[in-house]
């Protein structure tokens, strides 16, 4: 009993000791005493301090509480919950045009939602490139079917008509982009 008392002291001094208990340190918190099941005698439990080194938080690109965009495996659909972050833009060619190149940039976690409108049977190509080579896009149908995910490039002929999703974002942090989409 007395070693494990001894023992038990020699570990709180440590704790202590890394945590700079006992020095002057406006940055460490000492929280009420703990009683443990093992023995009768008091424990003081300390805070670690707040660091001082400036740190980005890590944002979860997809979590239940924030993912921007679900997956239905069953029927290969997505759909895009909301979120304030997330730009919605129509993309319109000029007169006498058949594509539109776009350069912008999607903040980490957000989607840039680009709609286009387009005819059964035409033909659609997009293609991304970005400074980092980080952003990827998925081309969603009208009637939110799936028909790309995660692409740099992609070509295919439509199949329905209706307003396509075209979602760009970020494999990791922001992403600078040109995007071009062409219908033929």
């Amino acid at each position: 009993m007395k070693n494990q008392l001894l023992f038990s002291g020699a570990i709180i001094i440590a704790l202590f000791n890394l945590t700079g208990c006992g020095q002057d340190n406006a940055n460490t918190e000492t929280l009420a005493p703990v009683e443990t099941t093992s023995q009768k005698t008091p424990e003081t439990q300390v805070a670690q301090p707040p660091s001082t080194t400036a740190e980005t938080p890590e944002v979860p690109v997809s979590t239940p509480e924030t993912a921007k965009a679900g997956l239905d495996r069953a029927n290969d659909s997505a759909t895009y919950e909301d979120n304030p972050g997330n730009r919605t833009i129509r993309i319109n060619f000029d007169t006498g045009t058949s594509s539109k190149t776009v350069k912008d940039s999607v903040v980490r976690g957000t989607r840039d939602i680009y709609l286009l409108n387009a005819n059964k049977g035409q033909q659609m190509n997009v293609n991304i490139t970005s400074l980092e080579d980080n952003a990827v896009f998925d081309v969603i149908s009208p009637n939110g079917k799936i028909l790309q995910q995660e692409a740099k490039s992609w070509s295919g002929k439509l199949p329905q008509k209706g307003d396509y999703k075209i979602v760009v974002g970020g494999t990791r942090g922001n992403a600078s982009y040109e995007l071009t989409t062409e219908i033929n």
